[in-house]
């Protein structure tokens, strides 16, 4: 608190002391501050021990230069880090000065009563541009997926005492495609018997077109 002392003289028919030095306070000028008094040496910043004048800060009955009380108590600007030290413009959590309080989109300053957004607890706009801000977030909210195909999963089983396996992809609903499972150890065996058989056939049919020559 920022408070003013005042400065007295000592009645020779009462004894004072001094809150600094605990000593009596003599025919001399002294101050009363905080409901006490304090020879003019005494009163001191009890952080830096600096001499204070009439004006001082107090914080839990202790004297402060106005350096020390605004280093320890002071609060800051969310906008220009300084120190705040008349009147202050509140946003959630975070304290600005007046000149401070501004939109970070037009640089509008922001008046008391006037319409505001606080944003990831940081980012200030005034009503304006919150408001355009948010208009092309809720037209995209509104069809989320219009310009992505749908994908859906689907659990398959592999059947039992099956080696063989292909894997294939069949449209659904002309939109998005699922993965299916399927045998072809059958298949497979069928095509290696008809190469063979095919291969077979062409062996002997050339053999069969060699003999009558070497007769």
């Amino acid at each position: 608190m920022y408070q003013q002392a005042e400065n007295a003289e000592t009645d020779q028919h009462s004894d004072s002391f001094c809150a600094g030095c605990l000593n009596v306070l003599d025919d001399e000028e002294f101050i009363c501050a905080l409901g006490q008094e304090w020879h003019l040496e005494c009163f001191r910043c009890s952080a830096c021990d600096a001499s204070l004048s009439n004006w001082y800060f107090e914080k839990d009955g202790l004297l402060f230069c106005r350096d020390d009380y605004w280093t320890r108590y002071g609060e800051c600007c969310q906008q220009c880090s300084q120190i705040i030290t008349g009147p202050v413009m509140v946003a959630g959590d975070h304290k600005f000065h007046p000149e401070c309080f501004c939109c970070g989109s037009c640089g509008l300053f922001i008046g008391d009563g006037d319409s505001y957004a606080l944003v990831e607890r940081s980012k200030l706009y005034c009503g304006q541009c919150y408001k355009r801000q948010m208009q092309p977030l809720e037209k995209t909210a509104r069809f989320p997926f219009i310009s992505h195909k749908p994908h859906s999963i689907r659990l398959v089983e592999i059947p039992g005492g099956q080696k063989g396996i292909k894997l294939s992809s069949d449209s659904l609903h002309g939109k998005s495609h699922r993965l299916t499972i399927s045998q072809m150890v059958w298949k497979l065996q069928g095509k290696l018997l008809q190469l063979a058989f095919a291969f077979l056939t062409s062996a002997f049919n050339f053999c069969c077109y060699l003999i009558p020559s070497y007769r």
